[in-house]
């Protein structure tokens, strides 16, 4: 299954209280959006359960009985397929995180959403991505993210040729997987916390890649290696966690201010959160049924996580409520540390679905909470990179 996730100037103009509302974000850690998938041909029956409100940023659930509100950063809705374009979802929230990992910041895209709310498309697209000629129609967020970002520093004279590399793994039953083994090879890696370099995972596969036709090859490869089945509500769900990181290295040999060249590192990591399921919709067997209990715990755990950070339960610095799963231990840095994050919760928008929204949009509400403060932020404005 592939990669499944959401990820300057908006060229439509209903999309433009999202943008300012984004803006508006530029020093929070973390910004949350909300995507509405369409329905598909053989839901168009189906009573729809999601209003949105005029501000873009507001969403209403009801199954006719009870009525929720809830409240994200911006809200792009997909049943308008010119409001809800890959196009404009990138405009909305992708140009922004580019911005930032140009200026030096660590940057962590990952969505959550249950099984077939349309995470893969928003990541992927359509598979467009997957060919040299990633700002196709179809393209979703991480081809067009890299394919920004490598156009940036190509235009960039005075910066030396950056140094590229990507890893690539997943979370599978509270076990790191390599996802950039190949077959027959040990793919089981172990996670530690160093004193001084934080959360690491031994012997994890770095692969050196020179533009975005390679990044999306290794996607593509790891996909394949990824764990998949089929489940009672999607033939090819994600069984795990997939975690994909993409390191520039990079030394501006000039300066504006004429001082001595600096050196940027940045990071920029895709999640894709396997699709929550509930236990009572499904006939899965043996196996699966031990995936499913998996999934959903971790992403309990994540969930508990960003709700004690967002209720400032969390000691600053402190790894200990990270340790309930391997999730919420490797993304870690990204809630705790020097990163800019951004999350989009993926909805479907059918009464049917109704349990799994409150759910998703429960949890995008409460890590819109949670604001803390990136290093980057402490840093002279003068040692920005490039």
């Amino acid at each position: 299954m592939l990669l499944q996730i959401f990820m300057v100037t908006s060229v439509i103009n209903s999309n433009r209280t999202s943008n300012e509302a984004l803006r508006s974000q530029e020093h929070a850690s973390i910004t949350v959006a909300a995507r509405i998938r369409p329905l598909l041909r053989s839901e168009a029956k189906n009573p729809d359960c999601i209003q949105v409100g005029p501000d873009e940023k507001t969403i209403t659930v009801s199954d006719g009985k009870e009525r929720k509100r809830y409240t994200v950063d911006c809200v792009i809705d997909s049943r308008d397929k010119e409001v809800g374009s890959q196009a404009a979802i990138f405009n909305t929230i992708g140009k922004r995180l580019v911005s930032l990992s140009l200026q030096g910041y660590n940057v962590c895209l990952f969505a959550y959403g249950h099984t077939g709310s349309g995470k893969t498309y928003t990541m992927l697209g359509d598979g467009s991505g997957y060919v040299p000629n990633v700002a196709g129609d179809g393209a979703g967020l991480l081809p067009r993210f890299l394919h920004e970002l490598f156009n940036a520093h190509a235009q960039m004279n005075h910066v030396e040729e950056p140094r590229y590399t990507c890893e690539f793994y997943e979370v599978y039953n509270e076990q790191i997987r390599d996802l950039l083994m190949p077959d027959g090879a040990q793919r089981k890696r172990s996670v530690h916390v160093h004193p001084q370099h934080g959360v690491r995972i031994d012997g994890l596969s770095e692969s050196v890649i020179r533009g975005v036709e390679d990044a999306m090859e290794l996607v593509r490869f790891g996909n394949q290696m990824r764990t998949v089945s089929s489940t009672t509500m999607n033939e090819r769900s994600s069984r795990s966690h997939a975690v994909f990181t993409f390191r520039s290295s990079s030394v501006s040999s000039r300066q504006d201010d004429g001082q001595a060249s600096s050196h940027c590192d940045s990071a920029v990591t895709f999640v894709d959160l396997a699709g929550r399921e509930a236990q009572e919709k499904s006939n899965n067997q043996a196996a699966q049924w031990r995936e499913m209990c998996h999934i959903n715990t971790s992403l309990f755990q994540l969930a508990f996580l960003i709700t004690k950070i967002a209720d400032g339960k969390v000691q600053k610095g402190s790894l200990r409520e990270c340790r309930n799963s391997k999730l919420t231990l490797v993304l870690a840095p990204a809630l705790l540390g020097n990163s800019q994050t951004a999350l989009v919760s993926t909805v479907a928008p059918l009464q049917d679905f109704f349990n799994d929204t409150v759910s998703t949009l429960g949890f995008a509400q409460s890590v819109k909470k949670d604001q803390n403060h990136s290093c980057s932020e402490r840093q002279n404005k003068s040692s920005s990179c490039f």
